[in-house]
């Protein structure tokens, strides 16, 4: 997931923006964007387990 992110933020950087601060700014955001979105997703479905329901005694 974190070598897609580098990849995907690398090439929009370099598609989107011309000056080299912008481009390392962009490849920042959308990086970090990417892999904290993603922790984060990950984080809230560890509340929502999934697999069948217990069954009742």
């Amino acid at each position: 997931m974190a070598w897609y992110a580098v990849l995907i933020g690398c090439f929009f950087a370099l598609l989107w923006r011309s000056e080299r601060r912008e481009r390392i700014k962009l490849f920042l955001q959308i990086t970090l964007g990417m892999v904290g979105g993603g922790v984060a997703l990950a984080w809230l479905m560890y509340f929502f387990p999934g697999g069948p329901p217990t069954p009742i005694p």
